[in-house]
């Protein structure tokens, strides 16, 4: 593939949405999704770098491709994100104690450019699931290493790693060994380890609850 290529381009150097310096990050294996050529194109269009706005990205990418593919994900009559997104933002609801909708968190907050929320992929490249064929290891030690010196730079308070097949990956990122409980720390930052919220399906309590639990370890800690 030619390194010209969108595709190319946003499989060394597109991370994500929303900040690296946001208080909260979640760091997934890859987007979700079919591996369609307009999702790059509409990265470009987006702004093109590490990290973009995820409403802005939608915009483009309904601009881009026919109405059966389109979402509605930031839409007023918006589109529940459920496999992945709802409970994660269920896992920042428990450890933030917010009573905010998290409907209405996904539409106007969820992976926005000036927001709290870093949405992480170790690879950029779109796959429905692993079962899937892809290249996911190209770029993967260079973008492990740039997670990690953001992660170093900018101190999060909290980093949900979610989908255990990358554990190794992700503690790499997390510079140690998840313990017994599937933490570790980095400096002052909580690093998680947690299944992918969609395999097995659980209760939206069941993430809130999660993420109660994260907040008593760092409460523990700071005590």
């Amino acid at each position: 593939m030619s390194e010209n290529n969108p595709e190319a381009r946003a499989a060394k150097e597109w991370y994500g949405y929303g900040r690296w310096d946001a208080p909260y990050w979640f760091v997934g294996m890859e987007p979700g999704g079919t591996n369609h050529p307009e999702l790059y194109t509409s990265w470009e269009a987006s702004g093109g770098g590490p990290m973009i706005d995820a409403k802005r990205h939608e915009d483009e990418w309904n601009a881009r491709v026919s109405h059966d593919l389109q979402t509605r994900y930031f839409a007023e009559n918006m589109q529940v994100q459920r496999g992945t997104w709802q409970p994660l933002i269920h896992i920042l609801s428990g450890f933030t104690n917010s009573a905010e909708d998290p409907h209405h968190y996904q539409r106007d907050k969820w992976g926005r450019a000036g927001g709290e929320i870093a949405l992480i992929e170790l690879s950029s490249i779109a796959s429905r699931d692993l079962s899937v064929p892809g290249d996911r290891e190209k770029y993967q030690t260079s973008r492990i290493d740039a997670i990690r010196q953001h992660l170093i730079d900018d101190k999060p308070q909290l980093v949900v790693f979610y989908g255990k097949t990358y554990d190794e990956q992700y503690a790499a990122i997390a510079g140690g060994s998840f313990d017994g409980d599937d933490v570790c720390w980095s400096g002052t930052t909580l690093c998680a380890l947690t299944a992918h919220p969609s395999r097995p399906t659980k209760s939206y309590e069941f993430w809130t609850d999660y993420g109660r639990r994260l907040r008593k370890v760092v409460d523990a800690r700071t005590k």
